[in-house]
Protein backbone atom coordinates (compact mmCIF):
# COMPACT_ATOMS: atom_id res chain seq x y z
CA UNK A 1 0.00 0.00 0.00
CA UNK A 2 1.25 3.22 -1.10
CA UNK A 3 1.60 5.95 1.87
CA UNK A 4 -0.97 8.21 0.05
CA UNK A 5 -3.56 5.34 0.29
CA UNK A 6 -2.64 4.45 3.72
CA UNK A 7 -4.93 5.16 6.59
CA UNK A 8 -4.07 7.30 9.43
CA UNK A 9 -4.25 6.41 13.13
CA UNK A 10 -5.36 8.73 16.28
CA UNK A 11 -4.04 7.43 19.61
CA UNK A 12 -5.57 9.24 22.31
CA UNK A 13 -3.16 9.25 25.84
CA UNK A 14 -5.16 11.21 28.40
CA UNK A 15 -2.16 13.20 30.39
CA UNK A 16 0.65 11.36 29.02
CA UNK A 17 2.38 15.09 29.33
CA UNK A 18 0.57 15.74 32.64
CA UNK A 19 -0.76 18.21 34.19
CA UNK A 20 1.16 16.93 37.08
CA UNK A 21 -0.21 18.37 40.42
CA UNK A 22 1.92 21.42 41.68
CA UNK A 23 5.33 20.27 43.28
CA UNK A 24 6.27 16.98 41.91
CA UNK A 25 7.72 17.71 38.96
CA UNK A 26 11.05 17.69 39.52
CA UNK A 27 14.51 19.54 38.00
CA UNK A 28 14.76 19.68 34.25
CA UNK A 29 17.98 17.80 34.93
CA UNK A 30 16.13 15.07 36.70
CA UNK A 31 13.50 14.60 34.24
CA UNK A 32 14.71 11.64 31.53
CA UNK A 33 15.15 11.91 28.26
CA UNK A 34 13.05 9.68 26.13
CA UNK A 35 14.51 10.30 22.69
CA UNK A 36 11.50 8.88 20.41
CA UNK A 37 9.01 10.78 21.73
CA UNK A 38 10.60 14.10 21.78
CA UNK A 39 11.42 13.77 18.20
CA UNK A 40 7.57 12.90 17.61
CA UNK A 41 6.88 16.25 19.67
CA UNK A 42 9.16 18.39 18.38
CA UNK A 43 9.17 17.66 14.32
CA UNK A 44 5.04 16.61 14.30
CA UNK A 45 3.01 19.13 13.45
CA UNK A 46 1.04 20.85 16.51
CA UNK A 47 -2.43 22.02 16.50
CA UNK A 48 -4.20 23.58 19.81
CA UNK A 49 -7.67 23.66 20.50
CA UNK A 50 -9.85 24.07 23.79
CA UNK A 51 -11.47 20.65 22.83
CA UNK A 52 -8.54 19.16 23.02
CA UNK A 53 -8.42 18.73 27.02
CA UNK A 54 -10.63 16.19 27.23
CA UNK A 55 -10.58 12.75 25.37
CA UNK A 56 -13.80 11.81 25.33
CA UNK A 57 -14.79 15.37 23.05
CA UNK A 58 -11.99 14.02 21.09
CA UNK A 59 -13.38 10.87 20.91
CA UNK A 60 -17.10 12.29 19.78
CA UNK A 61 -15.18 14.07 17.46
CA UNK A 62 -13.08 11.76 15.47
CA UNK A 63 -16.24 9.59 15.38
CA UNK A 64 -18.79 12.34 14.11
CA UNK A 65 -20.95 12.46 17.32
CA UNK A 66 -22.02 15.24 19.36
CA UNK A 67 -20.69 15.20 22.86
CA UNK A 68 -22.14 12.45 24.50
CA UNK A 69 -23.51 11.70 28.16
CA UNK A 70 -20.51 9.10 29.30
CA UNK A 71 -22.93 7.23 32.02
CA UNK A 72 -25.01 5.61 29.53
CA UNK A 73 -22.31 5.16 27.19
CA UNK A 74 -20.21 3.42 29.29
CA UNK A 75 -22.89 1.34 30.67
CA UNK A 76 -23.34 0.07 27.09
CA UNK A 77 -19.64 -0.50 25.99
CA UNK A 78 -19.02 -2.32 29.90
CA UNK A 79 -21.95 -4.70 28.32
CA UNK A 80 -24.77 -3.43 30.03
CA UNK A 81 -27.96 -2.48 28.50
CA UNK A 82 -29.05 1.79 29.22
CA UNK A 83 -32.62 1.14 27.71
CA UNK A 84 -34.28 5.12 28.39
CA UNK A 85 -32.83 5.35 31.92
CA UNK A 86 -30.78 8.32 33.00
CA UNK A 87 -27.70 6.80 34.14
CA UNK A 88 -24.24 8.56 35.70
CA UNK A 89 -20.80 7.27 35.83
CA UNK A 90 -19.78 6.14 39.50
CA UNK A 91 -17.19 5.69 41.42
CA UNK A 92 -16.01 4.29 45.04
CA UNK A 93 -14.10 6.97 46.69
CA UNK A 94 -11.47 7.65 49.40
CA UNK A 95 -11.71 11.43 51.05
CA UNK A 96 -9.11 12.24 53.34
CA UNK A 97 -9.08 15.18 55.49
CA UNK A 98 -6.10 17.38 54.52
CA UNK A 99 -5.82 20.71 56.50
CA UNK A 100 -8.97 22.25 55.40
CA UNK A 101 -9.72 20.28 52.17
CA UNK A 102 -10.91 17.32 51.83
CA UNK A 103 -8.95 15.20 49.22
CA UNK A 104 -10.55 12.95 47.04
CA UNK A 105 -8.57 9.77 45.89
CA UNK A 106 -10.08 7.27 43.46
CA UNK A 107 -8.43 4.61 41.38
CA UNK A 108 -7.29 0.78 41.47
CA UNK A 109 -6.25 0.88 44.88
CA UNK A 110 -9.87 1.18 46.14
CA UNK A 111 -11.36 -1.11 43.84
CA UNK A 112 -13.18 -3.16 46.08
CA UNK A 113 -13.80 -6.85 45.63
CA UNK A 114 -16.54 -8.54 44.24
CA UNK A 115 -18.07 -9.22 47.41
CA UNK A 116 -17.25 -6.12 48.72
CA UNK A 117 -19.05 -3.99 45.62
CA UNK A 118 -22.26 -6.35 46.39
CA UNK A 119 -22.15 -5.45 49.74
CA UNK A 120 -21.90 -2.04 49.69
CA UNK A 121 -24.27 -1.92 46.43
CA UNK A 122 -26.79 -3.54 48.73
CA UNK A 123 -26.95 -1.25 51.24
CA UNK A 124 -26.56 1.43 48.81
CA UNK A 125 -30.03 0.37 47.33
CA UNK A 126 -31.62 -0.76 50.52
CA UNK A 127 -31.48 2.62 51.77
CA UNK A 128 -32.17 4.72 48.55
CA UNK A 129 -34.48 3.05 47.37
CA UNK A 130 -37.80 5.41 48.07
CA UNK A 131 -35.67 7.95 46.42
CA UNK A 132 -35.70 6.54 43.07
CA UNK A 133 -31.83 5.42 43.08
CA UNK A 134 -30.33 2.52 42.40
CA UNK A 135 -26.41 1.69 42.09
CA UNK A 136 -25.32 -1.52 39.96
CA UNK A 137 -22.20 -2.98 39.11
CA UNK A 138 -21.17 -3.78 35.30
CA UNK A 139 -17.92 -5.20 34.41
CA UNK A 140 -16.40 -4.18 37.28
CA UNK A 141 -17.70 -0.17 36.40
CA UNK A 142 -20.26 1.28 39.03
CA UNK A 143 -23.45 3.17 37.33
CA UNK A 144 -26.05 5.15 38.59
CA UNK A 145 -29.55 5.15 37.90
CA UNK A 146 -31.50 8.26 38.70
CA UNK A 147 -35.43 8.62 38.26
CA UNK A 148 -35.40 11.46 36.42
CA UNK A 149 -32.98 14.11 34.34
CA UNK A 150 -31.72 16.17 37.19
CA UNK A 151 -30.28 20.38 36.64
CA UNK A 152 -27.47 19.73 37.80
CA UNK A 153 -23.25 20.12 35.95
CA UNK A 154 -20.84 17.45 37.60
CA UNK A 155 -16.80 17.47 36.82
CA UNK A 156 -15.62 13.75 35.97
CA UNK A 157 -13.50 12.22 37.99
CA UNK A 158 -9.80 12.39 36.50
CA UNK A 159 -10.64 16.23 36.86
CA UNK A 160 -11.32 15.57 40.94
CA UNK A 161 -8.59 12.82 41.94
CA UNK A 162 -6.14 14.39 43.86
CA UNK A 163 -8.01 17.82 44.75
CA UNK A 164 -10.05 18.98 46.52
CA UNK A 165 -13.75 17.47 46.34
CA UNK A 166 -15.52 20.90 47.16
CA UNK A 167 -13.92 22.86 44.40
CA UNK A 168 -15.63 20.36 42.28
CA UNK A 169 -19.46 19.61 43.69
CA UNK A 170 -22.21 19.76 41.35
CA UNK A 171 -23.25 23.07 40.10
CA UNK A 172 -27.11 23.85 39.26
CA UNK A 173 -30.11 24.49 40.09
CA UNK A 174 -30.26 21.11 41.82
CA UNK A 175 -27.12 21.60 42.99
CA UNK A 176 -27.94 21.40 47.00
CA UNK A 177 -30.27 18.69 46.47
CA UNK A 178 -27.32 16.80 44.88
CA UNK A 179 -24.59 17.62 47.28
CA UNK A 180 -26.87 16.21 50.33
CA UNK A 181 -27.53 12.82 48.33
CA UNK A 182 -23.28 12.82 47.79
CA UNK A 183 -23.20 13.53 51.57
CA UNK A 184 -26.00 11.17 52.83
CA UNK A 185 -23.90 8.57 50.80
CA UNK A 186 -20.25 9.38 52.43
CA UNK A 187 -22.29 8.49 55.98
CA UNK A 188 -24.13 5.09 54.58
CA UNK A 189 -20.70 4.22 53.36
CA UNK A 190 -18.26 5.01 55.94
CA UNK A 191 -20.74 2.91 58.22
CA UNK A 192 -20.34 -0.06 56.39
CA UNK A 193 -19.31 -3.29 58.28
CA UNK A 194 -16.95 -3.39 54.46
CA UNK A 195 -14.66 -0.53 55.60
CA UNK A 196 -13.93 -1.82 59.02
CA UNK A 197 -12.84 -4.95 57.46
CA UNK A 198 -10.86 -3.03 54.80
CA UNK A 199 -9.32 -0.69 57.72
CA UNK A 200 -8.94 -4.45 59.66
CA UNK A 201 -6.58 -5.37 56.30
CA UNK A 202 -4.70 -1.92 56.48
CA UNK A 203 -6.71 -0.96 52.74
CA UNK A 204 -8.12 2.86 52.19
CA UNK A 205 -11.66 2.33 52.92
CA UNK A 206 -14.50 3.28 50.54
CA UNK A 207 -16.07 6.50 52.44
CA UNK A 208 -17.70 8.27 49.52
CA UNK A 209 -19.14 8.16 45.64
CA UNK A 210 -18.52 10.30 42.93
CA UNK A 211 -21.31 10.65 40.06
CA UNK A 212 -20.32 11.99 36.31
CA UNK A 213 -21.34 12.26 32.83
CA UNK A 214 -25.17 11.77 33.41
CA UNK A 215 -27.64 11.28 30.41
CA UNK A 216 -29.51 9.23 28.50
CA UNK A 217 -28.50 7.19 25.21
CA UNK A 218 -28.88 9.20 22.43
CA UNK A 219 -31.00 7.69 19.71
CA UNK A 220 -29.57 9.44 16.41
CA UNK A 221 -25.78 8.83 16.34
CA UNK A 222 -23.68 10.46 13.48
CA UNK A 223 -21.18 9.43 10.69
CA UNK A 224 -17.63 8.02 11.58
CA UNK A 225 -14.72 8.38 9.62
CA UNK A 226 -13.45 5.75 12.01
CA UNK A 227 -13.43 2.14 11.07
CA UNK A 228 -11.79 0.40 13.68
CA UNK A 229 -11.52 1.05 17.80
CA UNK A 230 -8.81 -0.21 19.90
CA UNK A 231 -9.93 0.31 23.24
CA UNK A 232 -10.46 -1.32 27.00
CA UNK A 233 -11.91 1.70 28.69
CA UNK A 234 -15.74 1.45 28.75
CA UNK A 235 -16.60 4.87 27.55
CA UNK A 236 -14.28 4.05 24.43
CA UNK A 237 -16.13 0.61 24.06
CA UNK A 238 -19.42 2.37 24.35
CA UNK A 239 -19.43 4.73 21.80
CA UNK A 240 -17.82 2.37 19.57
CA UNK A 241 -20.48 0.44 20.22
CA UNK A 242 -23.33 3.14 19.47
CA UNK A 243 -22.01 3.22 15.72
CA UNK A 244 -22.06 -0.45 15.19
CA UNK A 245 -18.52 -0.43 15.42
CA UNK A 246 -17.38 -3.68 17.58
CA UNK A 247 -14.31 -2.52 19.51
CA UNK A 248 -11.14 -4.44 19.64
CA UNK A 249 -8.92 -5.05 22.61
CA UNK A 250 -6.07 -2.18 23.91
CA UNK A 251 -3.32 -2.31 22.01
CA UNK A 252 -0.28 -3.21 24.57
CA UNK A 253 2.12 -1.29 21.24
CA UNK A 254 1.52 0.35 18.23
CA UNK A 255 3.06 -2.52 15.87
CA UNK A 256 -0.26 -4.45 17.38
CA UNK A 257 -2.82 -2.28 15.45
CA UNK A 258 -3.91 -3.55 12.09
CA UNK A 259 -4.66 -1.06 9.59
CA UNK A 260 -8.22 -1.34 8.44
CA UNK A 261 -10.01 0.26 5.34
CA UNK A 262 -10.20 3.77 7.02
CA UNK A 263 -8.69 5.40 9.90
CA UNK A 264 -8.54 3.66 13.40
CA UNK A 265 -8.78 5.05 16.57
CA UNK A 266 -6.30 4.03 19.76
CA UNK A 267 -7.09 4.70 23.23
CA UNK A 268 -3.98 4.62 25.68
CA UNK A 269 -5.14 5.41 29.65
CA UNK A 270 -2.13 4.51 31.66
CA UNK A 271 -1.09 7.41 31.74
CA UNK A 272 -4.24 8.63 33.47
CA UNK A 273 -4.65 6.04 35.46
CA UNK A 274 -1.92 6.47 37.11
CA UNK A 275 -2.56 10.10 37.92
CA UNK A 276 -6.29 9.56 39.09
CA UNK A 277 -4.55 7.05 41.98
CA UNK A 278 -2.35 9.71 42.86
CA UNK A 279 0.93 7.79 41.75
CA UNK A 280 3.95 10.12 40.22
CA UNK A 281 5.98 7.29 40.38
CA UNK A 282 3.76 4.91 38.08
CA UNK A 283 2.97 8.41 35.95
CA UNK A 284 6.70 8.10 34.73
CA UNK A 285 6.87 4.46 34.50
CA UNK A 286 4.07 4.33 31.99
CA UNK A 287 5.71 7.87 30.27
CA UNK A 288 8.63 5.25 29.83
CA UNK A 289 6.27 2.33 28.30
CA UNK A 290 4.79 4.77 25.86
CA UNK A 291 8.42 5.73 24.31
CA UNK A 292 9.13 2.19 23.84
CA UNK A 293 6.01 0.63 23.09
CA UNK A 294 4.36 4.02 21.10
CA UNK A 295 7.32 6.18 20.20
CA UNK A 296 9.71 4.10 19.20
CA UNK A 297 7.34 2.27 16.88
CA UNK A 298 5.66 5.05 15.44
CA UNK A 299 8.16 6.31 12.79
CA UNK A 300 8.87 2.52 11.35
CA UNK A 301 5.15 2.60 10.62
CA UNK A 302 5.48 6.15 9.08
CA UNK A 303 8.43 5.20 6.82
CA UNK A 304 6.96 1.83 5.37
CA UNK A 305 3.80 3.05 4.66
CA UNK A 306 1.64 1.53 7.17
CA UNK A 307 -0.31 5.01 8.39
CA UNK A 308 -0.07 7.58 5.88
CA UNK A 309 -0.09 9.81 9.45
CA UNK A 310 -0.26 9.17 13.25
CA UNK A 311 -2.31 12.03 15.14
CA UNK A 312 -1.55 11.92 19.08
CA UNK A 313 -3.56 13.88 22.02
CA UNK A 314 -2.38 13.76 25.22
CA UNK A 315 -5.29 15.93 26.57
CA UNK A 316 -3.67 18.78 27.05
CA UNK A 317 -5.62 20.97 24.72
CA UNK A 318 -2.91 19.50 22.29
CA UNK A 319 -2.83 17.60 18.79
CA UNK A 320 0.29 16.45 16.84
CA UNK A 321 -0.11 14.70 13.43
CA UNK A 322 3.32 13.08 12.93
CA UNK A 323 4.14 12.07 8.95
CA UNK A 324 7.02 10.47 7.63
CA UNK A 325 7.46 14.09 6.06
CA UNK A 326 7.55 15.45 9.21
CA UNK A 327 10.06 13.43 10.53
CA UNK A 328 12.55 14.70 7.71
CA UNK A 329 12.87 17.99 9.31
CA UNK A 330 16.22 17.44 10.79
CA UNK A 331 16.22 21.36 11.01
CA UNK A 332 14.27 21.43 14.25
CA UNK A 333 16.30 20.67 16.97
CA UNK A 334 14.78 17.91 19.17
CA UNK A 335 13.48 19.44 22.56
CA UNK A 336 14.04 17.35 25.71
CA UNK A 337 10.72 15.76 27.61
CA UNK A 338 11.21 18.57 30.16
CA UNK A 339 10.07 21.22 27.56
CA UNK A 340 6.14 19.39 27.23
CA UNK A 341 5.70 18.28 30.33
CA UNK A 342 3.22 20.56 32.33
CA UNK A 343 2.11 21.04 36.09
CA UNK A 344 -1.36 22.16 36.84
CA UNK A 345 -1.69 26.45 37.08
Amino acid sequence: MSIAAAPELHIIAPTLLGPLPRGTLPAHAEIPRLTALETLLTRGYLSRCARYNEPNAVMAELLGLEPLPMGPVALLGAGGKPGDGYWFRAAPIHLRPDRDRLLLLAGGHLRPRADEAQALLSEFNAFFQEDGLELVRQGGEWFLRAPSAPAIETQPLERVAGHNMAEHLPTGPQASAWIAFLNEAQMLLHSSVVNQQREARGELPINGLWIWGGGKLPQRIGRSTIDAVYADTAEARGVARLLGIEPRPAAGRLSQISAAGGATLAVWPRAQEALVQGDIDQWWRALARFEDDWAEEAPVALRTGSWRAVHLYPGSGQRWRITAAALRRFWRRRRPLARWIKEEA
